[in-house]
């Protein structure tokens, strides 16, 4: 990747890197176009106005989670949003913060409980960054990143800066309305509580998803989304597929929503397993379940 030279010195080249190297499930063949990564926001925005002027492709990328990547790669450039991952509290309004869109969660969860700041307890044991978090409206049935958010600043396409209030990002159900809008840091406000509490809270979250979830092995975290009414991972089960392997893929025989890849496994292997519980779910209970991965 061949950049100008204002912006070489505002941005770190990675050539060709393993997309299995940048993402949580371990997937992906070579990311031929190569990884940008911008120093701070401003670098950020004359890059994409770059990119823009020049119609090269590009998407960003933050923790890597949530992403199925292919085998054959991709010829995209990838944009990281690390270097955007500052926490500042608000001096005026101690119970809001200024988080930084490359901002890992499991950071955001320990500041804030560091601080004896309530809200945030919901993201604990969920892998990925806070702009990725925020895309997808990241959360469980503790809560949703999206009911901590007040504001959220965005790069578009061009390069500008806009800032949409929570009503105006449409959060739902593992979505919302951002589209292809790039967050670069969000407005969170909390509830003051005390740093005994949050940390109990959050401990008790974390071993309950221990119980339930394949937290220390690797994944791309929730493959399907709950169809209403229902919970993706017992249909899959209750199918006879918990457990199920292709390569060296396999369905979680803790929770069969998550797909843990136990050494060497493909995006062939991910999907083989994807469809095969699509398909069985489909044909028993007449559920079709939806994605919560994004497929690259």
């Amino acid at each position: 990747m061949r950049l100008p030279s204002h912006l070489e010195r505002l941005c770190a080249v990675s050539e060709r890197p393993l997309l299995s190297s940048l993402t949580t499930a371990g997937v992906g063949g070579v990311a031929s176009g190569g990884l940008v990564a911008p120093q701070d926001r401003a670098a950020l925005c004359a890059l994409i106005g770059f990119f823009n002027g020049a119609s090269i492709s590009w998407r960003p990328i933050g923790g890597g989670s949530n992403i199925l990547a292919p085998d054959s790669g991709i010829d995209t450039v990838l944009v990281s949003l690390r270097a955007m991952n500052g926490i500042s509290q608000l001096t005026d309004r101690s119970t809001c913060l200024t988080v930084g869109a490359g901002t890992g969660l499991q950071r955001l969860v320990s500041f804030c409980r560091d601080a004896g700041l309530s809200g945030a307890e919901c993201l604990a044991g969920i892998p990925g960054t806070v702009g990725g978090a925020v895309k997808m409206n990241a959360g469980g049935r503790h809560g949703e990143m999206g009911r901590l958010i007040e504001a959220v600043h965005l790069i578009d396409c061009e390069g500008s800066v806009a800032s949409k209030s929570a009503a105006q990002c449409g959060f739902g159900y593992r979505r919302s309305a951002l589209g292809n809008l790039t967050v670069v840091e969000v407005a969170l406000r909390l509830t003051a509580s005390t740093p005994q509490r949050v940390r109990e809270a959050t401990e008790e979250i974390v071993e309950e998803k221990k119980k339930t979830q394949p937290l220390s092995q690797r994944s791309c975290g929730c493959v399907f989304k709950n169809p209403p009414e229902s919970h993706a991972g017992l249909l899959i089960d209750r199918a006879g597929l918990k457990g199920a392997r292709c390569g060296g893929a396999r369905i979680s025989p803790k929770h069969a929503s998550f797909i843990i890849n136990e050494g060497g496994a493909t995006r062939e292997d991910y999907d083989t397993l994807i469809d095969l519980a699509r398909t069985r779910v489909a044909e028993r209970f007449g559920v079709n379940l939806e994605l919560e991965v994004e497929r690259w």
